[in-house]
């Protein structure tokens, strides 16, 4: 979790200068892992994103219309600052899961295979690294331009957001989360599965940054909450290896059997997703009657 503190945004006494402190601690802690980042690619480039994610959630806690100009400039500043290392973290990711293969019984007989896709990420990987880090190294240009960007800290700053508008638009974040979870076990579609991820994700987010250290104190479904995001991160994660498998395999002297593995992948994504799909039932039937109370708890902290 990032924030070391309990921020209490929902705290009507102190939720202007809660609000303050959170946008320098993002700012901060975004800027250090920047300029890590030349020493530590892997782990900044996991962190800058995650840290990006948590301030878009933090962002929608806060507008006061979906529509205006102010709030869409900020989502999508912050939104496209985490695309520009979303390739590095996709390849280390890919790194990290054909490893993990290597050592699984039933992924023996993809052991050649495996070894040869290592490799070839690993180009990818240095390739990559050089493109973020060498000449004008784009850590270091993210790092000037986080902290004081003019329409950053306007928003967060001017927009006298107070705790009733919090708790509406946690209201609204849960409320999304659920639409798209309707909407991906009524469709089945891949894109839709997605939407309820990032939706999730903002709620589970938005639920640290209102109770701090102790999420599932107040909120006794967080667990099945994170439970849920780490089950939906697992299938997006074979999903893009198995996307980037089909992308190498049709020039491929071994297309066959990378087709096969890449089978394998969306059979273990739909044992997941069954798993996933009665969670999801379960949190939202459990959850739904709980939001007011977390609210209304975290408002007296």
């Amino acid at each position: 979790m990032l924030t070391e503190t309990d921020l209490k945004l929902l705290s009507s006494e102190t939720c202007q200068e809660n609000l303050e402190n959170h946008f320098h601690e993002f700012t901060d802690k975004l800027t250090q892992q920047a300029y890590k980042a030349i020493n530590t690619p892997e782990a900044s480039t996991h962190l800058i994103r995650k840290m990006l994610k948590r301030f878009r959630a933090f962002a929608k806690l806060l507008h006061t219309n979906r529509n205006s100009p102010a709030y869409k400039q900020v989502n999508a500043l912050l939104r496209d600052q985490g695309r520009e290392f979303s390739a590095l973290r996709d390849a280390h990711v890919r790194h990290l899961l054909l490893n993990q293969f290597l050592c699984e019984t039933n992924y023996r007989p993809f052991a050649e295979l495996l070894e040869k896709l290592l490799t070839r990420n690993k180009h990818q990987v240095i390739q990559l690294e050089s493109e973020l880090l060498d000449q004008e190294n784009r850590f270091e240009r993210f790092a000037h331009r986080i902290g004081s960007n003019q329409p950053l800290i306007h928003y967060f700053f001017e927009n006298q957001a107070d705790s009733e508008l919090l708790a509406q638009n946690y209201r609204e974040s849960f409320d999304l989360s659920h639409a798209a979870f309707q909407a991906a076990v009524t469709n089945k579609d891949s894109e839709l599965l997605h939407e309820w991820r990032k939706r999730l994700k903002d709620l589970q987010y938005q639920s640290e940054l209102i109770a701090g250290n102790t999420p599932a104190e107040l909120f006794p479904q967080f667990p099945e909450l994170e439970q849920l995001c780490d089950l939906l991160g697992e299938m997006n994660d074979y999903s893009m290896l198995a996307g980037w498998l089909h992308s190498i395999e049709k020039n491929s002297p071994d297309s066959a059997i990378t087709s096969d593995l890449a089978n394998n992948l969306t059979k273990q994504m739909d044992t997941i997703y069954s798993e996933t799909e009665q969670k999801g039932f379960q949190f939202y039937s459990e959850s739904s009657r709980m939001i007011e109370k977390f609210i209304s708890v975290a408002k007296k902290q």
